[in-house]
């Protein structure tokens, strides 16, 4: 572990130095004007800064997937179009445009970061803390044959996990839970649970759509979203057994979806549907929430997954649904 304390102490030796940078320039500059250097040494320094961005811009070239090199790069265009900005008050107009240049460049990389960061359709985060606080994995679906519906859902947070449950039939909806390790039961093709009032093990079939984020990214990123959302698997298509509530269920071939659900809070309020036709070869889905920002409430956000001839269509928008006579319209 004698490494990770010698890099501990090089983070720390190099947090110093940029902070001295900012809160005494005049003393760093007195101490880097080495008589007889000139420039030198400003263009060592900017050199170096280079040669890191450039290595770390080529190393995302060769896999987009590495998040801390992605932090690294747009924390450098991020900090530098920030101090532009500052030294603008006092250096004139050629700091604006720098400030702009890199400002350009930091919103390109951020949408270059966007169009490669995965989706997490399958992936745990919980240990990201603090900023995942909450996480599920969901699944619903309906069997055709009793024209029963399902919702089973695999959650934790930072004080454990637990297994929730809800049937719906003609006679009502019934519903329960139960604790378990988080996510035990739960695998890429699978789901298991056993608990006091019921179990089931059940497999899918991931169907023709691919996954999506349904909460708008960018929004999670600015942190106007508390929670991201993604269907795993929009269209998947489920078999294994059901026991809950004292009743049993054989299910083959039944149509629904697996989701998704992470994030540092939960929605001030929200809707949200889905369905799906496999024989029509259609899938539907939407929702609509609102998060909180402190003492206030960010706007209304909808947003419609629609599956038709074999093409994905998303859409958002401002705004809430509005429901008259069993429809949902935006």
């Amino acid at each position: 572990m004698l490494h990770r304390r010698w890099l501990g102490v090089y983070a720390a030796v190099f947090a110093a130095a940029g902070a001295a940078f900012l809160a005494l320039p005049g003393v760093v500059t007195g101490l880097l004007s080495v008589p007889g250097a000139g420039a030198s040494l400003w263009l060592g320094l900017a050199g170096s800064l280079m040669a890191v961005l450039t290595l770390l811009a080529w190393e995302l070239s060769r896999d987009p997937a590495q998040a801390a090199v992605w932090r690294a790069l747009l924390l450098s265009k991020a900090v530098s179009s920030a101090l532009f900005i500052v030294f603008a008050r006092q250096g004139g107009p050629g700091y604006l445009a720098a400030a702009l240049v890199d400002g350009a460049l930091l919103l390109h990389l951020a949408f270059l970061r966007e169009a490669h960061e995965p989706l997490c359709a399958w992936e745990p985060r919980l240990p990201i803390w603090p900023v995942i606080r909450h996480e599920a994995f969901f699944l619903i679906f309906r069997d055709p044959a009793s024209q029963t519906a399902f919702w089973l859902r695999h959650e934790a947070d930072r004080e454990g996990g637990r297994c929730q449950w809800a049937v719906t039939d003609k006679e009502g909806v019934r519903q329960g839970s139960w604790e378990e390790k988080p996510f035990a039961g739960f695998t890429r093709n699978g789901s298991k649970a056993a608990g006091p009032e019921g179990a089931w093990g059940l497999s899918w079939e991931d169907g023709p759509v691919r996954p999506y984020a349904l909460v708008p990214r960018w929004l999670w990123r600015l942190g106007l979203a508390g929670s991201m959302y993604v269907t795993s698997a929009p269209a998947a298509s489920f078999s294994g057994v059901v026991e809950l509530g004292g009743r049993r269920w054989t299910l083959e071939g039944a149509p629904g979806c697996v989701g998704h659900l992470w994030g540092r809070r939960h929605g001030a309020r929200w809707r949200w549907a889905h369905a799906t036709w496999p024989e029509r070869g259609l899938m539907a889905e939407t929702l609509a929430a609102q998060g909180r920002l402190g003492l206030w409430r960010t706007p209304l956000v909808s947003t419609a997954a629609l599956w038709k001839d074999g093409n994905l269509s998303l859409t958002s928008a401002l705004g809430g649904p509005a429901t008259e006579g069993g429809t949902w319209s935006f």
